[in-house]
């Protein structure tokens, strides 16, 4: 018998099963690259979109225009010097200090938190460039009163400061709201002024509030001045905005009235609301009349939307579209 002969074979692939194979693989990879291409241009378009679009930057502005929703019409973040003003020795300088859960003349965006807060009163004098504490020899016979909340702080020589009478709560879901402090200079003096120090609860972020009040003589209706203005770049043509953000603000006390072109813009129903909420405002047709104090409000920022702005320049805007006229008291 011939002996068994065993014979080993290799399997190898036929030529048309590797060439579906590398023709598979290529194919892979191109899905990829495609997948990947359509991605970066996915976001660079969107990208493109975004930051090109008018409607978009105005958004991101506008959120940013709030600012720190914590604030007072006499005290501001770093510190400050405001002055109360009578018309003689004879009277008695009063100012009305609020503290708000919003911007100044911003109440239509109130902080969306509750802020507790403290207060901190101090007699101070000046000194050189500075203020710093005042002695009771220094302060004499001289007094200034805080009032709040049926509590009355008595600050005199036999008393320079208090930081623990006054505290309260600005509480997000009364809306815009704020709180009232009422200084007295009694009698009328220039000599010992009162530092306010407002420290809101440090979980929140906020920015203490601080300023010096001081009381001086002036003529009624001297060195008072408004004004209103557009707030919008300029860079770009009234008609590529949707809508106008307007600044009513200034100095010392008078009536303001503000005007429109009831064809072209329209004064926005929380705008309106806000103009016709202050005491003694009347309202004629296209146009808002209201006095205005710099002592307890110096700025209202306001929104107009377009109706028809087409060829319209920015001078025509201030001009014609929406204007304005200050009498001072």
């Amino acid at each position: 018998m011939k002996p068994k002969t065993t014979v080993k074979t290799e399997r190898t692939a036929c030529p048309q099963q590797k060439g579906d194979t590398r023709r598979f693989a290529v194919m892979r990879v191109a899905i990829l690259l495609l997948i990947l291409s359509l991605l970066v241009t996915s976001g660079i378009l969107t990208y493109a979109k975004f930051t090109n679009s008018l409607y978009a930057q105005r958004t991101v502005a506008a959120y940013d225009a709030v600012g720190e929703r914590f604030s007072s019409n006499y005290l501001v973040a770093g510190g400050g010097v405001r002055t109360v003003s009578v018309a003689s020795a004879q009277e008695t300088p009063i100012a009305i200090v609020t503290v708000c859960n919003y911007e100044q003349g911003k109440q239509m965006y109130p902080n969306t938190l509750d802020i507790d807060y403290t207060v901190t009163l101090e007699l101070v004098k000046l000194s050189g460039v500075s203020y710093v504490p005042a002695t009771a020899g220094e302060v004499g016979a001289h007094q200034i009163t805080v009032s709040h909340g049926g509590q009355t702080v008595y600050l005199n020589s036999g008393n320079l400061s208090d930081d623990e009478t006054f505290s309260g709560t600005l509480y997000a879901d009364y809306g815009a709201t704020s709180d009232a402090y009422t200084v007295s200079f009694e009698p009328y003096q220039n000599q010992i002024f009162l530092r306010m120090t407002v420290v809101p609860d440090e979980n929140l972020a906020l920015s203490d509030l601080i300023g010096v009040l001081k009381s001086e003589i002036k003529m009624a209706g001297a060195s008072s001045s408004w004004t209103g203005s557009f707030q919008d770049a300029t860079g770009n043509a009234p008609s590529s905005y949707d809508g106008f953000n307007y600044r009513v603000n200034g100095v010392g006390s008078g009536t303001f009235t503000l005007r429109w072109d009831a064809t072209k813009v329209g004064l926005s129903d929380m705008s309106r609301m806000t103009l016709l909420s202050i005491p003694g405002a009347t309202e004629d047709g296209s146009s808002i009349t209201f006095p205005v104090d710099a002592e307890d409000v110096n700025l209202y920022d306001l929104q107009f939307y377009k109706i028809n702005i087409t060829s319209e320049t920015w001078d025509v805007m201030t001009s014609s579209v929406v204007i304005y006229e200050f009498v001072a008291s």
